[in-house]
């Protein structure tokens, strides 16, 4: 698969395309269904959009606050709160899509899969595409009060990618202030994903899984599983 020259807008824009044109009946027609009478339609927490921002014990604080805004804007007309939901699916895939070049860059060299050329960004798009297309995201995209999943999926993607950003500087030797910057981006990350959805339980997991299979050979040794100690500690908010 030959890719354009510019290839994170070339998959961003082709994401976005496909996106729109496989909800586009959502978009169009989609309505409130099952639990969006629940968390929308008949949620008086909504209507308060200042009190919803103070109640940071709120476990999913980050979703709610997300439909009260679209609340605020778009009162009950779904039209909204589908195109939210969609613009976050397709957000996520892109991440996806970039979270996965950067696993192959960084697991090019031992030969485990393609490197950075033609072959591993094929294999990057490929992968944002099956997060975007896959039915099992369907009710994710389509479902209002899936916002959650949407929200806590994005978010664990971008903590993932942040941290091994972060990795590969530290590796290379980049400057300190720029490998201090994208660590506490990743905990930020961190922390908005676990509380849009409770399943973001698992991304300090997978952050160890990272380093003990993508990083093995860091030049750290085990001191390496120091940096994964705070990610641990953001997740007792669940």
């Amino acid at each position: 698969m030959r890719l354009p020259s510019c290839p994170r807008a070339s998959a961003l824009l082709a994401y976005a395309a496909l996106g729109f044109a496989l909800y586009a009946e959502v978009l169009a027609h989609g309505p409130f269904v099952m639990d969006d009478d629940l968390y929308v339609a008949h949620n008086p927490a909504l209507r308060d959009l200042g009190a919803r921002l103070r109640d940071l014990g709120e476990p999913r604080y980050v979703g709610g606050l997300a439909l009260a805004l679209d609340f605020a804007r778009a009162d009950l007309d779904p039209l909204p709160y589908h195109l939210t939901n969609v613009l976050l699916h397709i957000a996520a895939a892109f991440v996806a899509f970039l979270l996965a070049t950067e696993l192959v860059r960084q697991a090019g060299p031992a030969g485990e899969v393609p490197g950075p050329g033609e072959g591993g960004r094929g294999l990057a798009f490929f992968t944002g595409l099956l997060f975007l297309v896959h039915p099992l995201q369907t009710s994710a995209a389509s479902y209002i009060s899936q916002r959650f999943a949407c929200l806590a999926a994005l978010f664990y993607l971008a903590a993932c990618l942040s941290y091994l950003v972060f990795r590969a500087a530290q590796e290379e030797g980049r400057s300190p202030w720029r490998r201090r910057l994208v660590y506490l981006l990743s905990l930020a990350l961190a922390l908005l994903a676990m509380k849009s959805k409770e399943n973001a339980f698992s991304l300090p997991a997978m952050l160890l899984l990272a380093e003990a299979l993508i990083l093995r050979n860091s030049r750290l040794g085990r001191r390496r599983f120091a940096y994964l100690l705070p990610h641990l500690a953001v997740a007792a908010v669940i």
